[in-house]
């Protein structure tokens, strides 16, 4: 493997369509599109594809989700 094929490999972020994004938040596809129309959450685009990183819903999680009390 060479230097550069490493640094790559290091550099990789695994990324989520609305599907599995919406289900990691566990909220609905409809709500995640509304967040993105609203620029709400972080997303890449690339040509018509949107995807989320892992920041991008550990973001949202924090900021747009409600905390549930501890009683």
């Amino acid at each position: 493997m060479s230097e550069n094929q490493i640094n790559q490999n290091q550099n990789f972020e695994p990324s989520y369509r609305y599907p599995e994004a919406a289900r990691m938040l566990q909220i609905s596809e409809e709500t995640l599109r509304r967040w993105v129309s609203q620029n709400k959450i972080g997303r890449f685009k690339c040509g018509g594809r949107v995807t989320f990183a892992r920041r991008h819903l550990e973001e949202a999680r924090r900021e747009l989700l409600p905390q549930k009390q501890k009683a």
